[in-house]
């Protein structure tokens, strides 16, 4: 590799970012349905632009395990 890429390889940008996230649970089809939204700014920058950044997510996934009742407890009565 050529001297001149080294400085391109090990540049490192740096970004403060700020913004609301939301997030809603939802069955759909027998599954549990997540739906997410997160926008922030972004600003004091490094080597990076300024601006806005915004991400919507869908997740699908099968419904959580139904919790089983717990063991009874043993006690002293219980052992006689």
């Amino acid at each position: 590799m050529e001297d001149h890429f080294v400085g391109m390889l090990t540049t490192k940008g740096q970004v403060i970012g700020i913004g609301p996230q939301f997030g809603y649970i939802f069955p759909v089809a027998g599954m549990q349905g997540y739906l997410n939204l997160k926008a922030y700014g972004e600003f004091d920058g490094h080597d990076r632009p300024h601006g806005w950044n915004t991400w919507i997510t869908l997740v699908l996934s099968p419904p959580p395990a139904a919790e089983k009742a717990p063991p009874p407890m043993l006690t002293k009565a219980g052992m006689r």
